[in-house]
Parts: structure tokens; C-alpha cells; sequence
């Protein structure tokens, strides 16, 4: 974990030759698994914004680190997971914060560089994850570029309007976390009933070694009652102190979502002017490269605000403070990421159907599915120059009391539909849908 204070030409053809990407989608039998499908995801790189001030800061900046991106995601993470700014710093104006972290570190820039495996080492690019993360297949787009075909132009497009275009990086703000009084209450008088029991069982132990046998299994059964009923005292005692806890604790998580600025301009100079790879290296573009500071940029695109209730979260599962604190943050997080896709539709996620008898996804209570949410089915059509689009198929929507509660520990606290594995849906119209068709939410 590291932490961090705070026009194109033939050349650009040439270069892109080397681009061969992913496998065609597939469409697996009913009862497949949401990563069986390959399908264009966008890429995320999640950064929390750290108050060192705060009590409880490195509580959750370990929560932070334990919360996977999600799958419906590809992980463009880099080796800095959370920043904190000079508390001097306008904390009203945090888009003005963040941006200038962006510009400073060049962060649009590292992301491109992720992109194409450029090491400073060698000075060399790659493009081995553009082809892990692709569409097309591999010895076909070979073929076509070899050919320099339309078709080979036009898929190489997309690698640029389906996958490089859609990086993003959201910035996690907790401004605020009460813990309450209820857990040190309960932990303070548990310390105490455990030390009356050891006292207690000592003094029977001592007892014991000068009776008589039987009087010594009496004894010892004597122990075992006293011990395990003030085991259940203590226990009963710990979910208090933690149902007080939930009564006062509140995550309030504002996220702010950045996007890779990535366009036919960016694309252009990129490629003529500072790609190069082992075949044919260029110093020169090299150092062109690493001097740039100007043509890589993040583009603002807005920011959501959310406060976690205590009706999102049961006493189930949890044991003690630090897990109340585990499960609260990793909810608001997704949550927040959730409140995020709601509000800026290029950010929605598109997740496969596994099934269609029943008609079923991978999506549930984390991406906030309700019984209101509504999502269009999408066809991934191939026009003649061999560029991708999606054409909307029909609308569905999740079948009553048939929505995964897939949120985090939902398991632990027997949560309903926790062991469901998916939502179920039903069309509310369109055509014969199969599995692999995307769906995403509509607004």
C-alpha cells in the first residue's frame, strides 16, 4: 500500500498494427457466470481522501484498502490508494484540491502509461492489456491490419472509444464517522465480569486439590456453569455496546468522479509522436514523452454526497467495533459508487444476462437495484466498416422479491436473498433476448 501527501497520420496506422485484443463474445448456455462473458467494462482507480486528524482515519483507510474494486469494473488502480491534503487547504473547495493533485502528479498521464505498459527502464510501450481487455479476435484483427482494412481501422477505434475513453477515477471523501459511546461501555464492564471469573475459578481450582474425587468433578462442573454464563453476559453486553454504536454511527462519504480525457487529438499525438516499442525504439519520443505535461488531462465530471443510516446495517455478523466500522464504510462505498452511476449515465455499468429462462444478471442491492430500477437490453451490432454499436433490444426490470441482496456481509447477517447468486428479471417488452446481451440502467 502506498500513500501519497499531497491529426493522425500512417505512422499512428502503423503503430496501431500491433493492437490484437480479447476474444468475441461469446454466448455462454443458461446458467453461466458473469465473468464468463467478456464485454467492454470501464476502468476504475478508487483514491480515499484521508483527514489525519480524525480519530478513527487509519481505521478506515484500512477498510479502504480491504474493499475490492468491483467486478463490474476493470481495476486501472496505480500503487497510491489514499492522498490527504495540507489542512490549510480550502476544504469547502475540494474539486479545486483534486484537480490540481490531478494536474501535479500527472495522474491522467501514469493512467495512459498503465494503458500501454510503458516502462521507464526500457522507454518502451506496450499494448498487452488493451489486447487482454479487448473485443475482437486476435489473429482476425492481425489479418485486417496487416491488410490495413477499414474493418482493422474501425476496431482499433473502438479499442480507443470503448476502453481508453472510459477510465475513471473516483476520490472518496469521508468527512465524518461518530463511533459512540456503547462499545468501550460494554468492552470496560466485559473486562470486569472476566476477571471476577478467573478469580472465581481460581479459588475453586485451589479448593479442589484438597477434596475428594467426587467433590473435584463437582467443583469442575461448578466452574464450567460459572464461566459460560458470564461468557453470555459478555456476549450480550458486546451487541449492546454495538447496537449503541449503530444508533450513533454515521459515514458520510461525498465521491467525486474524474474521467481520462481521451480523443481522436489525444490519440493522434500520442501515437506520432511518442509511441515506440522494442522494434523500433526511439529515444528521442522517448524523452518527448517523458517531458510532456500538458496533452494528458482529467476531466471533472461530478460529485455525489452520501450518509449512511442505521437501517442499512444490523448487529448480524459483527462481533466487535472494528467490524461495525468494516461493514458501514465498504456499504457507503458502494453505495456512493452506485449514486454515482444514478446520476451520470456514462458511468453506468453494463452487466450480461446469464440466463433468459428466467432472465437473470449479476447485479443486485449493491449497484442499488430496486423494484422501480428499469434497464435497457442491449445487442452488440457490427456495422459493415466493422465498428461496434449497441442497439436496444427491450426493457426489463427486476422480478418481485427476486433481488440479490449481494451487499457486503450480507451473508454473515442472513440478510434475504443473500444466497441468491443474481437478480431475476421480467421483460417488460422487446424481442427474443439470449444470453451475453448487455444490460444497463436507464434513467
Amino acid at each position: 500500500m502506498r500513500r501519497m501527501q499531497i491529426g493522425r497520420n500512417s505512422r499512428r496506422i502503423g503503430v496501431i498494427m500491433l493492437f490484437a485484443y480479447g476474444t468475441v463474445v461469446g454466448f455462454a448456455q443458461q446458467g453461466a457466470t458473469h465473468e464468463d462473458f467478456k464485454y467492454e467494462r470501464s476502468s476504475l482507480y478508487s483514491i480515499m481522501i484521508k483527514h489525519d486528524k480524525n480519530k478513527y482515519a487509519d481505521t478506515m483507510e484500512s477498510v479502504f484498502m480491504a474493499t475490492p474494486t468491483s467486478s463490474h469494473f476493470f481495476d486501472h488502480s496505480l500503487n497510491v490508494h489514499t492522498i490527504s491534503f495540507n489542512p490549510k487547504k480550502d476544504a469547502s473547495n475540494q474539486e479545486k484540491n483534486l484537480t490540481y493533485f490531478c494536474e501535479r502528479e500527472q495522474l491522467a498521464k501514469r493512467l495512459v502509461s498503465k494503458w500501454f505498459g510503458f516502462r521507464r527502464a526500457n522507454g518502451c510501450f506496450n499494448v498487452d492489456l488493451v489486447k487482454e481487455r479487448g473485443l475482437y479476435n486476435a489473429t482476425a484483427l492481425d489479418m485486417e491490419m496487416a491488410e490495413k482494412s477499414t474493418r482493422g481501422r474501425a476496431m482499433l477505434e473502438d479499442a480507443g472509444e470503448n476502453l481508453i475513453k472510459n477510465t475513471y477515477v473516483v476520490f472518496h471523501d469521508i468527512r465524518h464517522i461518530d463511533k459512540g459511546k456503547g462499545w468501550n461501555i460494554a468492552k470496560w464492564v466485559g473486562v470486569g465480569l472476566l476477571s471476577g471469573v478467573t478469580a472465581t475459578a481460581a479459588g475453586f481450582a485451589s479448593a479442589a486439590v484438597s477434596s475428594a474425587s467426587s467433590t473435584l468433578t463437582n467443583t469442575l462442573s461448578s466452574t464450567s456453569n460459572i464461566i459460560s454464563s458470564a461468557s453470555n453476559s459478555i456476549s450480550k453486553l458486546t451487541q449492546l455496546g454495538i447496537a449503541l454504536n449503530i444508533k450513533s454511527f454515521q459515514v458520510r462519504v461525498t465521491s467525486y468522479l474524474y474521467r481520462l480525457k481521451w480523443d481522436d487529438d489525444v490519440a493522434g499525438q500520442f501515437f506520432s509522436e511518442y509511441y515506440t516499442d522494442n522494434t523500433e525504439k526511439d529515444a528521442d519520443k522517448v524523452l518527448a514523452y517523458l517531458t510532456d505535461n500538458h496533452l494528458f488531462q482529467m476531466e471533472y465530471v461530478g460529485k455525489t454526497t452520501y450518509s449512511s443510516t442505521k437501517s442499512e446495517i444490523s448487529t448480524h455478523g459483527v462481533n466487535t467495533n472494528e467490524a461495525l466500522v468494516l461493514k458501514a464504510c465498504t456499504r457507503a462505498y458502494d453505495k456512493a459508487l452506485a449514486n454515482l452511476q444514478h446520476k451520470y449515465p456514462e458511468f453506468r455499468v453494463k452487466a450480461p444476462l446469464l440466463s433468459i429462462e428466467p432472465l437473470t444478471a449479476a447485479v443486485g442491492m449493491k449497484e442499488d437495484v430496486t423494484e422501480k430500477s428499469r434497464y435497457e437490453v442491449l445487442e452488440r451490432v457490427e456495422g459493415k466498416n466493422g465498428k461496434v454499436s449497441y442497439r436496444r433490444v427491450g426493457i426489463i426490470k427486476p422480478a418481485k422479491d427476486k433481488i440479490w441482496d449481494n451487499r457486503f456481509m450480507a451473508v454473515e447477517e442472513s440478510a434475504r436473498n443473500a444466497d441468491l447468486n443474481f437478480t431475476t428479471f421480467v421483460k417488460v417488452s422487446g424481442g427474443d433476448f439470449y444470453p451475453g446481451m448487455l444490460i444497463r440502467e436507464m434513467k
